[in-house]
């Protein structure tokens, strides 16, 4: 991994999995991939939180994969959900699940009052770069 992912001294440590600084580094290709939701592809939609956020992964790193990326190469997600308070923690478990320990991308979650169906619980988007 060559992006700089890092929390700076005299700001307190990330409060979940992630880093509050992403750099970019020079002479990279970057990715800016187009938020996710949790459609199956029969284009159903699972019923739990936990289960739409691991679909969602599965697409990111699937459209990661297709541009010869993968997890290592996110510097930044942007997450929306429609119940944070209850969601946070199991989000939290699952970015750890699927990140890995080594992997803390920066990160911003928004509380928003829905998304595009009621039957949608989150929504992410992300930013990933790689040597060109």
């Amino acid at each position: 991994m060559n992006n700089r992912l890092f929390n700076p001294d005299g700001v307190p440590e990330p409060g979940g999995h992630y880093s509050h600084v992403a750099e970019v580094l020079p002479g990279r290709r970057v990715l800016y991939c187009a938020g996710q939701v949790a459609f199956e592809e029969d284009g159903s939609i699972p019923e739990t939180f936990h289960d739409q956020a691991v679909l969602v992964w599965h697409r990111l790193k699937t459209i990661l994969a297709a541009n010869d990326m993968e997890l290592g190469d996110v510097v930044k997600i942007v997450i929306f959900m429609t119940d944070m308070a209850n969601d946070i923690g199991t989000l939290r478990e699952v970015n750890a699940d699927v990140l890995g320990p080594d992997i803390k991308p920066a990160s911003t979650g928004i509380g928003v009052s829905a998304l595009a169906m009621p039957e949608l619980k989150l929504e992410i988007e992300l930013i990933a770069a790689k040597d060109g």
